[in-house]
Parts: structure tokens; sequence; C-alpha cells
């Protein structure tokens, strides 16, 4: 084994990983429901199959769901930028 492949095959013998592990991260407001998530999840996996030659059992899709209080837009948390309904 040469000094250039020594560390690649270390890695996949440490790691045990012969492909890359894509990871697709989603930051939205808290409020979807589990069967919206999982939709996501199935269209995400689908497009990155189709458009970046992943496999659909290497992709971690990891969704965050962010409170509308901890999230900011144009200087304003997003509870701020609802209707107002009173």
């Amino acid at each position: 084994m040469s000094a250039a492949t020594a560390p690649k095959a270390v890695f996949k013998q440490l790691f045990n990983e012969v492909e890359p592990m894509p990871v697709v991260t989603v930051q939205m407001w808290s409020g979807r429901t589990t069967e919206q998530k999982r939709r996501l999840v199935a269209a995400i996996t689908d497009a990155m199959v189709e458009h970046a030659a992943c496999k659909p059992d290497h992709l971690h899709v990891i969704i965050q769901d962010v409170p509308k209080d901890s999230w900011g837009r144009a200087g304003r948390l997003g509870i701020e930028n609802e209707p107002d309904t009173h």
C-alpha cells in the first residue's frame, strides 16, 4: 500500500464506510405534521438520488423544527410577523 492510499484505506477500515453519507438539513418553523415530514424526507431522498447520485440508504435527512419565537428575519421574530388575530 502506498503512502498516498494508506489514509483512505485506514479510514475505510476504521469507519467501515465505502460510500459517502451525505446529510441534508432542513430548518423550518415548527408545526408540520409527521406525515408532512415523511413526505418531505421522501421527496428530498428522491431528488438526491436523481440529481446527486446518492444511494437512498446512505442519505441522512435531518429536520430541525424551530419555534417562531427563536427565528428572526428582517430584524423581527417570526411571531411578530404573524397576522394580528385580535
